[in-house]
């Protein structure tokens, strides 16, 4: 964890590959992510851009020219009533949650959102 940019703390002018190891998660990208990867950097939580900053991180990473992913809420979940938005502690707690339960998203989305949420994991073979 650091107060400095991601620019700062990762330069590509001395290691070229770095920019090609960051993933930004941001619920605007198109891109899902499904698998972890161990060689991969993924970046939560840099900027909430729900109403007044709508599309600002994927702007920030296309600007950096960095990966980006989002979560695969919709391909796990059947419903969801509430916000959608989720707190940095909840997309951390996800990540170890889907490692520790040997890759499974919808394991990990059971363990982690709280119940106010009203998340309904989708049954196996649901579309």
């Amino acid at each position: 964890c650091t107060e400095e940019s991601l620019e700062n703390y990762y330069n590509p002018n001395t290691d070229p590959t770095v920019l090609s190891k960051i993933v930004y998660l941001t619920s605007d990208s198109a891109t899902v992510l499904n698998d972890l990867e161990d060689d991969k950097i993924y970046v939560i939580g840099g900027i909430v851009d729900r109403n007044r900053l709508k599309g600002v991180a994927m702007d920030r990473a296309k600007e950096l020219g960095v990966s980006t992913a989002q979560l695969p809420l919709d391909k796990h979940l059947s419903k969801m009533t509430s916000t959608r938005v989720l707190t940095c502690n909840h997309v951390f707690d996800l990540l170890l949650r889907h490692r520790e339960n040997n890759n499974d998203w919808g394991k990990a989305l059971q363990q982690v959102l709280p119940s106010r949420k009203d998340a309904h994991i989708k049954k196996s073979g649901e579309q």
